[in-house]
């Protein structure tokens, strides 16, 4: 399951209207990337990261001079949504959008996240959202943004079309990248679903688009592009497939963990901070997984 991919990487401007930063979530380079869109009337930030990484880079836009008029949640996770009232409080006049599900979620942000103890809690709550649905569109001037709802990684999920230069802001909607080429699947609790999975991936498999830019990270471009979201599809069958046979053998969870680290190596992908990240990304896809009854 290895495909090397053209992925943009670099921060600053993609285009006349895109900017990519990174976040350094977790104090790590290209594992959660900030979009800025830039229209003519508006300026549009796509998800926040973590509450210690949006304290940096609301500082940082500040200095450029890139300060956001809207803020598009892509889901509720706190990697995503987690630096939501930092953004509210540093810069009041902010709008809000995110998918409808999300406001209830997002009022319980860390009971929502508190699969994800290891790594962040008190969550503040999140309020005065605009809820968002499939078909609609947000005018920046010069460029619209049209939502398409994609859940399966949580209830709330969307992503976002920038149909002028037909840029895909995905989220976590279809999974996230490891070293840029080993594609991780989407399964994380507490709102994971297969059933809803799989059709947004016919659904985004229909979307015309050049570009998918990745919360998690960069830009793809070419016409591999257009292969992603098959392709991230393929990714979750071989994982989803791996987590299932695994326990089908009667082989406890720590072991099985330990499995998935060691299919990783055999990937060629390893981790800097000594199997910790491995051992918690395996041991929430186990638990989305157990979420939904397919283990």
């Amino acid at each position: 399951m290895v495909i090397i991919m053209p992925w943009i990487l670099s921060e600053g401007k993609f285009n006349n209207n895109t900017y990519l930063f990174d976040s350094f979530q977790c104090d790590t380079e290209y594992s959660m990337g900030y979009y800025i869109l830039q229209g003519t009337k508006k300026r549009a930030l796509i998800d926040t990261s973590g509450p210690i990484e949006a304290e940096r880079f609301a500082k940082r836009i500040k200095n450029l001079d890139l300060i956001p008029d809207i803020l598009i949640l892509t889901h509720s996770h706190w990697d995503h949504a987690g630096g939501t009232t930092v953004f509210q409080k540093k810069f009041p006049n902010i709008e809000v959008f995110a998918a409808k599900p999300a406001i209830e979620s997002l009022k319980n942000n860390s009971k929502y996240n508190e699969a994800y103890s290891e790594v962040v809690s008190d969550l503040d709550p999140v309020e005065n959202i605009i809820p968002v649905k499939q078909g609609d569109t947000i005018d920046l001037g010069g460029i619209e943004l049209l939502i398409y709802e994609t859940p399966g990684h949580t209830n709330c999920s969307i992503s976002i079309l920038e149909q002028k230069n037909k840029i895909l802001f995905t989220g976590d909607a279809l999974g996230y990248t490891w070293e840029h080429f080993v594609i991780l699947p989407p399964i994380m609790p507490p709102e994971f679903s297969q059933e809803k999975l799989l059709s947004t991936f016919e659904k985004v498999q229909k979307i015309d688009c050049s570009v998918i830019a990745c919360a998690h990270y960069g830009l793809l471009t070419e016409d591999l592009a257009k292969f992603f979201p098959k392709y991230t599809e393929l990714c979750y069958i071989f994982w989803r497939d791996f987590f299932i046979s695994s326990f089908e053998k009667n082989i406890t969870t720590e072991k099985v963990v330990d499995n998935f680290i060691d299919k990783l190596h055999e990937l060629n992908i390893y981790d800097p901070g000594g199997k910790i990240t491995f051992k918690m990304v395996g041991g929430w896809m186990i638990k989305g997984l157990k979420s939904t009854g397919l283990i």
